[in-house]
């Protein structure tokens, strides 16, 4: 019988580490922390998302009986490879997505008041390491959670917008999360119970009509 020596080895080793995927840097991860506290959205979005119905209006048009259809006019904003994609929102999040290949339709900013601060979290997918945005530790917190959540393969933070055109205005919303587990994709928000209120549980419901979406609160 013969034996390995150290050399043998260590050649072993060095080819198997040879065949090793590497792990690259996402291209879509920030290059430098957003400026003066703004939120940065690529460019294209903020004419897609502008001019904005205000609260009071957005208020009544969501307590109103009119809601339901406003839920069907949806649409979404995609943004992918430096590219903003907006089409009506036929169904929830499915293959047709192409979800994988979404980068954050905005960039998160901080600023000196803050109660929480910017947070990343880093996940291994599709072969490569990425950077995933947070406003709040309680984000944060939860966005780990899912990390260890049997089933949950894919995450992203910021993964699209969701609007509604009303009158040469319009009313919209980016949801938190955008995740992939057993079930398939799924949408969650992240909201303290102290900070929820009629608006913010009004456009939950509106968001719900159009996918599989939680809530998750402190």
């Amino acid at each position: 019988m013969s034996h390995a020596g150290p050399e043998d080895l260590a050649a072993s080793g060095s080819a198997s580490k040879a065949h090793e995927p590497r792990i690259q840097a996402h291209s879509a991860n920030p290059k430098s922390s957003a400026r003066g506290g703004a939120k940065r959205y690529p460019k294209g979005v903020r004419g897609l998302l502008n001019p904005a119905l205000g609260r009071s209006d957005s208020l009544d048009l969501l307590r109103s009986s009119g809601a339901s259809d406003l839920a069907r006019r949806g649409e979404l904003v995609l943004y992918r490879g430096g590219r903003v994609e907006c089409s009506p929102v036929a169904l929830g999040p499915d293959a047709a997505w192409r979800w994988r290949d979404l980068w954050a339709v905005r960039r998160i900013g901080s600023y000196r008041e803050a109660r929480n601060r910017i947070g990343m979290v880093t996940v291994e997918q599709d072969g490569c390491r990425r950077l995933l945005e947070t406003e709040s530790s309680l984000e944060r917190a939860h966005l780990r959670d899912q990390l260890f959540t049997a089933g949950v393969t894919w995450l992203l933070t910021q993964p699209f917008a969701l609007r509604w055109p009303i009158e040469g205005r319009c009313l919209w919303r980016v949801p938190d999360i955008l995740g992939y587990d057993l079930d398939g994709p799924f949408v969650a928000d992240v909201k303290p119970e102290a900070s929820r209120t009629e608006y913010s549980d009004l456009m939950f419901e509106l968001t719900r009509v159009k996918s599989r979406q939680v809530v998750y609160a402190a």
